[in-house]
């Protein structure tokens, strides 16, 4: 998961856009984030895929399973 958060944090800064904007827009709850990354609860794949949706990057660099987020998009 932490390769998921960092990736989420890069992609805010390239975007030029804040996680509680990213939330809001995604109707994330305001602890999501923070939860995510305390591993107080694990993101559903449903918020996994609106996030890839809303980065315009595959599900595989969000969760680090490539460094291209093009492949599999």
């Amino acid at each position: 998961m932490d390769v998921m958060i960092e990736r989420i944090e890069n992609l805010c800064k390239e975007k030029d856009v804040s996680k509680a904007k990213v939330g809001r827009d995604l109707d994330f709850s305001n602890t999501a984030f923070t939860n995510w990354k305390s591993r107080r609860q694990k993101p559903s794949l449903e918020n996994i895929m609106k996030l890839a949706r809303y980065f315009d990057v595959s599900i595989d660099f969000l969760v680090g399973f490539t460094d291209n987020p093009e492949i599999n998009k």
